[in-house]
């Protein structure tokens, strides 16, 4: 009788597409705790796919085969996110570090539509956003244009010109690509420094990393690494500190504010999340008194700590 509700699901999927497990139960006329069981166990078995989009606060139970239907549901994305998912739709590959702080927490948390890509080039790493349905053999064709674009040619006479066939001919090289993390796509190209985004603080001390520095060792905590974001402004540091449980890891975000808001915690957060690990966010100034109330009901696994 169970394996009869399952292929009524199935196949009520496969008609009317994306669905919310309210459709779903009335559908096979069974109690909501039954209903979800059963889509639970069927997206365990990878038969159903579960959106991160929601409907209200339900999110959709849908087919492999229908992940281009979730489209239609981009209205409930959040207003923000909107934005984002309509410039990525377009571009099909959006480079994280030419994006603002807001785009770029709206590419992480839009999981059904922005897919990471991780890219080491010339032995640096770099993260892309790939729209979800781009197929991967154009992935290599427009990465490799955005990283190495092909130079215009100054007309100097009208005899020196290239025929625009010849020009369109050069062949950007070959990319070598490994999808999303721990896979990383190799592109061997050299890597201009006017690219990289990120700021070795061994090769370019920082002021503020410096009284960082002092901080932590005041404070007892251990600095396993770090970058520069924005020289004398911000700094992505991993680090380790002695706690009632032991010895723990956080993801670290400094910033030489006196303001912090709940936009800022909240990007941080999600930052972390990638590295799989709780935040510590440092500032010399103050939580406004939305982030105050949103760091106690919202973010309550991220620590706040004021540089004094």
């Amino acid at each position: 009788m169970f394996m009869d509700y399952r292929e009524q699901i199935l196949s009520f999927l496969n008609t009317n597409g994306p669905s919310v497990p309210t459709q779903v139960k009335n559908h096979i006329r069974r109690d909501t705790l039954m209903a979800s069981a059963m889509l639970s166990e069927l997206s365990s078995t990878g038969k159903i796919l579960i959106s991160s989009v929601k409907v209200g606060s339900s999110p959709l139970y849908y087919l492999p085969q229908h992940k281009d239907h979730l489209q239609k549901f981009s209205s409930y994305l959040h207003e923000k996110e909107q934005r984002v998912y309509g410039e990525l739709k377009e571009k099909k590959i959006v480079r994280h570090n030419s994006s603002d702080p807001l785009t770029q927490e709206c590419l992480r948390s839009m999981k059904d539509f922005a897919i990471p890509l991780t890219v080491t080039y010339a032995g640096n790493q770099e993260l892309f956003w790939k729209w979800y349905l781009l197929p991967d053999e154009e992935v290599n064709a427009i990465i490799g244009g955005i990283l190495t674009p092909i130079p215009e040619k100054k007309e100097e006479t009208a005899k020196t010109i290239q025929p625009l066939q010849k020009i369109e001919q050069k062949k950007v090289p070959e990319l070598h690509k490994k999808i999303i993390t721990p896979k990383t796509k190799e592109l061997p190209m050299p890597v201009k420094k006017e690219e990289q985004t990120t700021i070795s603080l061994e090769e370019q001390p920082d002021p503020f990393y410096n009284i960082l520095k002092r901080y932590c060792a005041e404070k007892n905590i251990q600095i396993t690494s770090s970058k520069i974001v924005k020289k004398n402004k911000e700094i992505d540091l991993h680090v380790t500190f002695s706690s009632a449980v032991g010895k723990v890891s956080y993801f670290c975000k400094a910033k030489n504010k006196k303001r912090i808001t709940h936009d800022e915690l909240s990007s941080a957060y999600l930052e972390a999340s990638e590295h799989k690990l709780p935040v510590l966010f440092i500032a010399p100034g103050i939580l406004t008194k939305k982030a105050e109330v949103y760091i106690q009901t919202k973010l309550k696994g991220v620590m706040f700590s004021q540089l004094s």
